[in-house]
């Protein structure tokens, strides 16, 4: 199993859109956002909470 591609942005227009068609090609994805309210519910992501200072969690 390959390791899920990290987004960043999915909460906004453009990585949201980026996010989306990710999803829709089957892409596992893990969507770094800073808020996990935001966070679109796409199928085969998995969302993680950071800031981008914080370099260990977004990993």
């Amino acid at each position: 199993m390959t390791a899920p591609l990290r987004v960043t942005g999915s909460t906004g227009l453009i990585g949201g859109r980026v996010a989306r068609r990710l999803s829709d090609a089957g892409a596992n994805q893990r969507l770094i956002v800073r808020d996990a309210s935001r966070a679109p519910d796409l199928p085969g992501a998995e969302i993680t909470v950071a800031s981008y200072g914080d370099g260990a969690t977004s990993v």
